[in-house]
Protein backbone atom coordinates (compact mmCIF):
# COMPACT_ATOMS: atom_id res chain seq x y z
CA UNK A 1 0.00 0.00 0.00
CA UNK A 2 1.33 3.70 -1.10
CA UNK A 3 0.56 5.56 2.03
CA UNK A 4 0.79 9.80 1.80
CA UNK A 5 -0.45 12.54 4.37
CA UNK A 6 -3.84 13.97 3.44
CA UNK A 7 -5.45 16.79 4.83
CA UNK A 8 -9.61 16.29 5.24
CA UNK A 9 -11.68 19.31 3.37
CA UNK A 10 -15.14 17.70 3.04
CA UNK A 11 -16.90 14.59 3.47
CA UNK A 12 -19.97 12.68 2.12
CA UNK A 13 -21.67 9.63 2.33
CA UNK A 14 -18.74 7.25 2.58
CA UNK A 15 -16.65 9.70 0.76
CA UNK A 16 -13.73 11.82 1.87
CA UNK A 17 -12.56 14.71 -0.50
CA UNK A 18 -9.02 15.23 0.27
CA UNK A 19 -6.22 17.64 -0.09
CA UNK A 20 -3.11 16.08 -1.30
CA UNK A 21 0.36 18.16 -1.28
CA UNK A 22 2.03 16.78 -4.42
CA UNK A 23 5.75 15.20 -3.58
CA UNK A 24 8.86 14.66 -5.81
CA UNK A 25 11.36 12.28 -5.31
CA UNK A 26 13.92 14.76 -5.82
CA UNK A 27 13.51 15.41 -2.32
CA UNK A 28 15.06 12.61 -1.27
CA UNK A 29 18.38 12.49 -4.08
CA UNK A 30 22.00 13.26 -3.47
CA UNK A 31 22.31 15.44 -6.37
CA UNK A 32 19.51 17.44 -6.03
CA UNK A 33 21.61 21.20 -5.41
CA UNK A 34 22.97 20.70 -8.94
CA UNK A 35 20.13 19.48 -10.94
CA UNK A 36 17.49 21.10 -12.75
CA UNK A 37 14.56 18.42 -12.84
CA UNK A 38 15.24 19.32 -8.51
CA UNK A 39 14.01 22.71 -9.32
CA UNK A 40 11.44 22.07 -11.24
CA UNK A 41 10.35 19.20 -9.22
CA UNK A 42 10.62 22.10 -6.14
CA UNK A 43 8.31 24.56 -7.87
CA UNK A 44 5.58 21.95 -9.14
CA UNK A 45 5.87 19.88 -5.79
CA UNK A 46 3.95 22.76 -3.72
CA UNK A 47 0.84 22.03 -5.33
CA UNK A 48 -2.04 20.99 -3.66
CA UNK A 49 -4.40 18.17 -5.27
CA UNK A 50 -8.13 17.52 -4.37
CA UNK A 51 -8.74 13.47 -4.12
CA UNK A 52 -11.69 11.55 -3.52
CA UNK A 53 -11.09 8.74 -0.95
CA UNK A 54 -13.52 5.72 0.37
CA UNK A 55 -13.94 6.09 3.88
CA UNK A 56 -15.37 4.26 6.81
CA UNK A 57 -13.61 6.23 9.65
CA UNK A 58 -15.00 8.78 12.05
CA UNK A 59 -13.39 11.29 10.49
CA UNK A 60 -14.20 15.55 10.42
CA UNK A 61 -13.16 18.52 8.15
CA UNK A 62 -9.33 19.21 8.64
CA UNK A 63 -8.26 16.24 10.58
CA UNK A 64 -5.17 14.97 8.86
CA UNK A 65 -5.44 11.94 7.26
CA UNK A 66 -3.19 8.73 5.93
CA UNK A 67 -4.59 7.87 2.56
CA UNK A 68 -3.62 4.81 1.08
CA UNK A 69 -3.74 3.57 -3.50
CA UNK A 70 -2.77 -0.20 -4.00
CA UNK A 71 0.51 -0.64 -5.57
CA UNK A 72 -0.85 -3.30 -8.42
CA UNK A 73 -3.29 -1.20 -9.08
CA UNK A 74 -1.50 2.03 -9.24
CA UNK A 75 0.82 0.28 -11.75
CA UNK A 76 -1.89 -1.19 -13.51
CA UNK A 77 -3.59 1.94 -13.96
CA UNK A 78 -0.18 3.87 -14.77
CA UNK A 79 0.65 1.27 -18.07
CA UNK A 80 -2.88 1.85 -19.12
CA UNK A 81 -2.75 5.38 -19.12
CA UNK A 82 0.98 6.31 -20.30
CA UNK A 83 1.82 3.23 -21.84
CA UNK A 84 -1.09 1.45 -23.93
CA UNK A 85 -1.40 4.71 -26.20
CA UNK A 86 2.51 4.66 -26.79
CA UNK A 87 2.28 1.51 -27.57
CA UNK A 88 -0.79 1.47 -29.97
CA UNK A 89 1.11 4.42 -31.48
CA UNK A 90 3.95 2.37 -32.65
CA UNK A 91 1.26 -0.71 -33.80
CA UNK A 92 -0.74 1.54 -35.72
CA UNK A 93 2.43 3.16 -37.58
CA UNK A 94 3.97 -0.37 -37.86
CA UNK A 95 1.00 -1.82 -38.96
CA UNK A 96 0.31 0.67 -41.63
CA UNK A 97 3.33 0.59 -43.41
CA UNK A 98 3.32 -2.74 -43.83
CA UNK A 99 -0.18 -2.68 -44.88
CA UNK A 100 1.03 -0.20 -47.89
CA UNK A 101 4.46 -1.88 -48.58
CA UNK A 102 2.59 -5.01 -49.32
CA UNK A 103 0.32 -3.18 -51.69
CA UNK A 104 3.00 -1.78 -53.18
CA UNK A 105 2.24 1.71 -53.00
CA UNK A 106 4.67 4.64 -52.98
CA UNK A 107 3.79 7.04 -49.45
CA UNK A 108 4.36 4.53 -46.50
CA UNK A 109 5.21 7.72 -44.65
CA UNK A 110 2.19 8.94 -44.99
CA UNK A 111 0.41 5.90 -43.67
CA UNK A 112 2.98 5.14 -40.97
CA UNK A 113 1.90 8.76 -39.71
CA UNK A 114 -1.96 7.86 -40.34
CA UNK A 115 -1.21 4.83 -38.22
CA UNK A 116 -0.02 6.11 -35.52
CA UNK A 117 -2.28 8.55 -35.37
CA UNK A 118 -5.13 6.04 -35.51
CA UNK A 119 -3.14 4.22 -32.93
CA UNK A 120 -2.66 6.58 -30.31
CA UNK A 121 -6.33 8.17 -30.96
CA UNK A 122 -7.75 4.87 -30.12
CA UNK A 123 -5.32 4.18 -27.20
CA UNK A 124 -6.59 7.37 -25.95
CA UNK A 125 -10.35 5.70 -26.02
CA UNK A 126 -8.84 2.22 -24.55
CA UNK A 127 -7.86 4.75 -21.66
CA UNK A 128 -11.23 6.80 -21.34
CA UNK A 129 -12.90 3.15 -21.45
CA UNK A 130 -10.53 1.89 -18.33
CA UNK A 131 -11.04 4.94 -16.30
CA UNK A 132 -14.94 4.74 -16.62
CA UNK A 133 -14.91 0.71 -15.63
CA UNK A 134 -12.85 1.39 -12.68
CA UNK A 135 -14.07 4.28 -11.50
CA UNK A 136 -16.78 2.31 -8.99
CA UNK A 137 -13.85 -0.51 -8.48
CA UNK A 138 -12.57 -0.20 -4.83
CA UNK A 139 -9.14 -1.77 -5.50
CA UNK A 140 -8.61 1.43 -7.87
CA UNK A 141 -9.73 4.01 -5.27
CA UNK A 142 -8.04 5.73 -2.56
CA UNK A 143 -8.94 5.14 1.04
CA UNK A 144 -8.32 6.86 4.32
CA UNK A 145 -6.59 4.20 6.43
CA UNK A 146 -6.23 6.16 9.78
CA UNK A 147 -6.03 9.48 11.78
CA UNK A 148 -2.36 10.76 11.36
CA UNK A 149 -0.90 11.44 15.32
CA UNK A 150 1.56 13.85 14.63
CA UNK A 151 2.81 16.16 18.10
CA UNK A 152 0.99 13.25 20.21
CA UNK A 153 3.24 13.16 23.73
CA UNK A 154 4.50 9.53 23.90
CA UNK A 155 4.03 7.65 27.53
CA UNK A 156 6.55 5.21 28.42
CA UNK A 157 4.98 3.03 30.71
Amino acid sequence: MIEQSALVVRLGDGVAWLEVQRQSACTQCSAQNGCGTSVLGKFFSRRRQLVRATNSLPVNVGDRVIVGVDEHSLVQGAFMVYMLPLILLFLGALAADQWYFTQEMLHSDFAAITGAIVGFLTGLVLVRRFGQRVRADHRFQATVLRLEMRGLPVSIA
